[in-house]
């Protein structure tokens, strides 16, 4: 019994809950154990009964003693048994079990850790959506703001956990006065030593360790990622292959920063042909997940046990869990380049953690990368890019998400933007480290269900009467991204279908079902749908965007003078308001194609009154790399989420007039 209990114990993660395990909980043997013992001592002190015990080896008991029998002046040990004193009695043995058992049936009461469906984990109301960092005081930005605080964060807690062993020490010498002169002569030693072993390890991962590292990763990367790219380049069919082989080797070899920098190529619009960042923009994030074991050494102990709870675990000799893949995969929602999220709560709660050693790699791959950048921007006609300054963006881009407390306050953030909105919803964030956020899990219909469902539907007699709740979402979708760009100039910046969820206010359960139905119709559609109030729940606002306010008054004046069809201004605004105006080439074309654009743009406007905003960016986009304009990052990626607002828009209601609606905000 107490092998079994000692077995269930993992890693003192049961100080204040017990686990469910193989559905039998801990302390189900703790009772079986002590009612086991109370059965066996209340045998042995039965009124008017004695007994004798066999020999136990090193017991404090002291049933037996040692006595010396002198034989022919030969002393030898012999051990001689001696009577049990009755110390309780039957009924105090009794009163005991029964104060026992009392005791454990209020401890479970307390914590509530008996029902039929588990553990359960209570959540505290006060701590919901409580910011876990505060932007610093001289940021132009929240979004920098929090960013900088992560930082400062992340020095002091490197400072504080350096060589701890010998700052233990000095604290010792510093706190006791009263001292042997030996015992002052120790902690110095102890100082001195630790201090060496500290600046060993130090130059050790300095000098040796991270320049092995960093030369065996840059090999990889030439061998198996260059050579490969350049290869393709060279004797591809066409860019669109070629595009396609190099996400495959990304996919294989690029590891985590690599797969980031292909998703952030496919917003640099002003860097690259719209047709190369569709491509890189289907690039899936999808990585070998870790084991749920490594997972429970990040995340605090109240969520891990919730969340191996009714896992088969088995234990190694060296006391590590084990649980198997089927437990894991049971629970496991998906796992990206940078972590993994769960399910846990009975799926009302959703937990990401990061993946192991993920910092270590991004960062090896960062240095290659800004060596690499630095010999690059040599080169004279790639002067305009600015290499070494997209790497720094793409560098801050990366560390964004490095830190799940920055994502946890963009989603507190949206909420209390949002807060007025009956049509749009941001979870609710419980807990968030650096390492793990806890958030709760929004169950529905991921907005690219809604378009595949839309497109099996239009197939089906009877479609043109449901139509319009499909133009419903796309104008709650509309309002709500012009919203956060116009208005509230704080934007989700990853914004695809898969990270808007689409729920319904009573019959969320059947249009559930009903996107996994084969024999979907029409009618059930619009049985379902009939007075349902629609509801669009962003999620993953791990990416924002929020314009600083001098990029904020540029962006309002490029847009004025768009709804103005005004080609000449907008030509001279962005020469003005480029990054390196030194760079442009052939400004005065440059201002005519603008003008010529506009006014094509005007006279489509005039006779179709439908014009494609997404196709007068791109154009735009197209003249910017032509005559080496470089725009902020941020700029752009206002551009990007227009792209995507409209196209998604658009394949939910094809009439929907974008471009008059952006201009009515």
């Amino acid at each position: 019994v107490i092998n079994n209990l000692n077995k269930y114990i993992i890693h003192n993660r049961c100080k204040r809950k017990l686990l469910y395990i193989n559905n039998i909980y801990i302390y189900s043997w703790c009772k079986t154990y002590f009612a086991l013992f109370i059965m066996f001592k209340s045998f042995s002190v039965l009124p008017g009964k004695n007994i004798y015990s066999k020999c136990f080896r090193n017991t404090s008991s002291n049933i037996f003693a040692k006595r010396l029998v002198s034989n022919n002046n030969i002393n030898k040990p012999t051990l001689i048994s001696k009577k049990c004193k009755n110390e309780y009695s039957f009924f105090k043995i009794s009163a005991i079990t029964l104060a026992s058992f009392g005791l454990l049936a209020v401890y479970e009461y307390k914590y509530i850790l008996v029902d039929n469906e588990g553990l359960k984990f209570n959540i505290d109301k006060s701590k919901i959506n409580v910011p876990p960092l505060e932007p610093t005081k001289d940021s132009l930005t929240y979004e920098q703001g929090i960013y900088d605080q992560s930082l400062k964060e992340e020095a002091v807690i490197e400072k504080k956990t350096k060589n701890l062993k010998m700052k233990r020490y000095i604290n010792k010498l510093k706190q006791k006065n009263n001292l042997s002169y030996m015992k002052k002569l120790y902690y110095r030693i102890m100082i001195l030593l630790s201090k060496i072993e500290c600046e060993s390890i130090s130059s050790y991962n300095r000098f040796i360790k991270e320049p092995f590292m960093i030369t065996s990763r840059t090999l990889e990367l030439f061998f198996f990622i260059l050579i490969p790219t350049i290869y393709h380049y060279n004797f591809s069919s066409s860019h669109s292959n070629f595009i396609s082989k190099l996400i495959e080797t990304i996919e294989t070899r690029g590891g985590p920063t690599f797969i980031k920098l292909a998703q952030w190529a496919s917003s640099r619009t002003d860097l690259f042909s719209q047709e190369t960042c569709d491509q890189l923009g289907k690039l899936h994030s999808m990585n070998k997940s870790h084991p749920l074991e490594t997972t429970l050494q990040v995340i605090p102990n109240e969520y891990g046990d919730v969340l191996i709870e009714g896992c088969d675990i088995e234990f190694k000799t060296d006391g590590n869990l084990i649980i198997k893949d089927e437990d894991q995969n049971k629970m496991l929602l998906g796992s990206g380049a940078i972590g993994q999220v769960y399910s846990l709560n009975n799926n009302s709660m959703a937990i990401k953690v990061i993946h192991p050693k993920v910092r270590s790699y991004i960062s090896r791959d960062l240095t290659i990368m800004k060596s690499f950048g630095n010999l690059l921007n040599i080169i004279p006609t790639w002067e305009w890019l600015s290499i070494p300054e997209e790497i720094e963006q793409f560098s801050i881009f990366l560390k964004t998400q490095l830190d799940f407390r920055i994502e946890s306050c963009n989603m507190i953030k949206f909420n209390d933007l949002f807060a007025d909105n009956a049509n749009v919803y941001f979870p609710d964030i419980y807990s968030s480290g650096r390492d793990y956020i806890v958030e709760e899990l929004i169950d529905g219909v991921s907005l690219s269900d809604v378009l595949n469902l839309k497109q099996k539907l239009m197939k089906q007699k009877g479609y043109e009467t449901i139509q319009f709740y499909f133009n419903d979402i796309s104008n709650i979708f509309v309002q709500s991204f012009l919203d956060m760009i116009i208005l509230k100039n704080f934007i989700h910046a990853d914004l695809h279908p898969g990270n808007i969820i689409v729920t319904l206010d009573q019959n969320n359960e059947d249009f559930k079902n009903l996107v996994k139905d084969e024999e979907m119709s029409v009618e059930k559609f619009s049985n379902i749908f009939k007075n349902q109030k629609i509801l669009l729940n962003y999620i993953d606002t791990g990416l924002t965007i929020q314009l600083t306010p001098k990029n904020r008054i540029n962006f309002i004046n490029l847009f004025e003078q768009l709804c103005n069809y005004d080609g000449v201004k907008i030509g001279n605004l962005l020469i003005d308001r480029s990054k390196t105006p030194q760079t442009v080439i052939h400004k005065d074309e440059f201002i005519a194609e603008c003008d010529d654009m506009m006014k094509s743009v005007a006279k489509e406007e005039f006779t179709l009154g439908n014009f494609s905003i997404g196709a007068l960016l791109s154009q735009m986009m197209s003249l910017v790399r032509k005559h080496h304009i470089k725009l902020e990052s941020e700029f752009v990626g206002v551009i990007v989420g227009l792209f995507v607002l409209e196209g998604v828009s658009k394949r939910l209601d094809k009439d929907i007039k974008f471009f008059e609606e952006f201009v009515k905000y």
